[in-house]
């Protein structure tokens, strides 16, 4: 049996350049689901998973809701507002620099398997 050597890509930033739409998305849905103030500077954020930074936002405002509701809530606002974003532009987002070049690089090595991720619902900003 041949050895293969399996290359997995994400999405976010590593194919597709969502630095200027993911952030800015991600916080829009905190604002419509908590109608709270979201600072977005990621940086300033002691966690930096979606959920972590959610968290901590539901913290510094003392929401008292239903910790997993909100996740769930401010997940599938996220997902509307990128799938949204994704129609205005036909499916089409910019490429990171030199990525498909190196993709097609590595698809045309035989002994490499070329994977992308599956995004789970939802999304993480940006840091």
């Amino acid at each position: 049996m041949a050895a293969f050597t399996l290359v997995v890509f994400d999405l976010d930033g590593t194919l597709v350049d969502s630095d200027e739409f993911d952030g800015a998305l991600y916080a829009k849905a905190v604002r419509n689901v908590l109608s709270v103030d979201v600072d977005e500077d990621w940086s300033a954020y002691r966690h930096v998973t979606d959920s972590g930074i959610l968290d901590e936002i539901l913290d510094r405002h003392a929401v008292g809701l239903d910790r997993a509701g909100v996740h769930v809530a401010v997940r599938e606002r996220f997902t509307a507002l990128v799938e949204d974003h994704l129609a205005e532009r036909k499916g089409r987002l910019p490429e990171v620099p030199g990525a498909a070049v190196f993709v097609k690089r590595l698809l045309a090595r035989p002994e490499v398997v070329v994977a992308v991720a599956r995004p789970a619902v939802g999304g993480r900003p940006r840091r």
